[in-house]
């Protein structure tokens, strides 16, 4: 349809789409004379490594070192230029348990941001934040340093705030009550659980070693949504829409999360009316601070989507031209 680089030639419903190279395309026809795209589900694994298909998208995190050391392949990690989004925890800061700035601070600090990263197999260079940002800024490494990890200054935080050591189980206390809550995650198969249930186990075991408890339940992705939506949720692992709309609705004077600061909300207001660079670039440095001091979320890391490509598939780079649907005018077969 239209005058786009190919043609489309046929399909067979849940299993495959046929295009051809467009003759008549403005730039010239593409190089790939025939693409077929197949829908291949848990199978799709099999299908790169018996050499039915040539190229695998939004591969399988724990499948990624396997396929890295195969001669046949070579692996590109793909994360969009605006970085708009990023993988998070959110905290309900309607609950008691988590209205205390020193007890979520405590949290991210209680966590291995690089080890995780390693465990998930994301790429080394990968940089984590704990503000929201643009992608301009992402790029241009003008991102404060985030928290390292530190679990002796969690425990004094914890400490201070009033969460103490107790009983045989571990778990703090504060008045009686253990610190102890359930965290929602979607499922491993979904687009946005494809590597937050993982994380969400690892961060189980390292909230452990500080004496705090939480339990993983796992919800149908839109169930997750509208939990946090709705506040019905005391922790969540989900993904972050990292713009404007996205920072509005969980930091503006109607957050999801329940969090309420009013410069922060004015600020995020302003953004609605401005549209250019250096003044966004500068509610963002303003916004900077307060993020670091308040934490009302905990970022893990952006959004990384992984592509393993046959060799003979040329054209295609880290980070922003590894998508092959997207730009295979560009692509070529060696």
């Amino acid at each position: 349809m239209g005058n786009g680089p190919y043609r489309y030639v046929r399909h067979v419903p849940q299993t495959m789409m046929e295009f051809e190279a467009n003759p008549d395309y403005y730039r010239g026809k593409p190089r790939i004379e025939r693409v077929v795209l197949k829908f291949s589900g848990s199978a799709s694994l099999v299908e790169l490594t018996s050499g039915n298909v040539d190229v695998l998208t939004h591969v399988n995190r724990m499948d990624i070192p396997k396929l890295a050391a195969d001669p046949r392949f070579r692996v590109y990690a793909h994360i969009w230029p605006d970085v708009s989004w990023l993988e998070a925890i959110f905290w309900n800061q309607r609950n008691p348990l988590f209205q205390d700035r020193r007890v979520r601070r405590a949290l991210t600090l209680a966590i291995d941001r690089g080890e995780l990263r390693q465990m998930l197999n994301l790429p080394d260079d990968l940089v984590t934040a704990d503000v929201i940002f643009t992608g301009g800024k992402y790029w241009r490494g003008e991102l404060p340093e985030p928290l390292p990890y530190d679990p002796e200054d969690s425990r004094w935080l914890l400490e201070e705030a009033g969460w103490h050591r107790a009983g045989g189980d571990g778990v703090r206390e504060r008045e009686g009550e253990g610190f102890s809550f359930t965290a929602i995650v979607p499922p491993e198969g979904a687009s946005a659980g494809a590597a937050l249930s993982q994380a969400a186990i690892y961060v189980q075991s390292q909230l452990r070693l500080v004496g705090v408890h939480m339990e993983v339940q796992v919800l149908q992705t839109n169930l997750v949504r509208q939990r946090l939506q709705s506040g019905e949720f005391e922790a969540a692992f989900f993904r972050f829409f990292n713009m404007p709309a996205g920072h509005i609705d969980w930091f503006g004077k109607d957050s999801w999360i329940g969090y309420d600061n009013p410069r922060v909300a004015e600020l995020l207001d302003a953004l609605k009316e401005i549209a250019d660079p250096g003044e966004i670039d500068g509610i963002y440095r303003e916004l900077f601070p307060i993020f670091l001091a308040e934490l009302p979320v905990t970022f893990l890391f952006p959004q990384v989507t992984t592509t393993v490509a046959h060799r003979r598939v040329c054209g295609l780079s880290s980070p922003f031209w590894s998508d092959p649907v997207s730009i295979m005018e560009h692509l070529w077969l060696d």
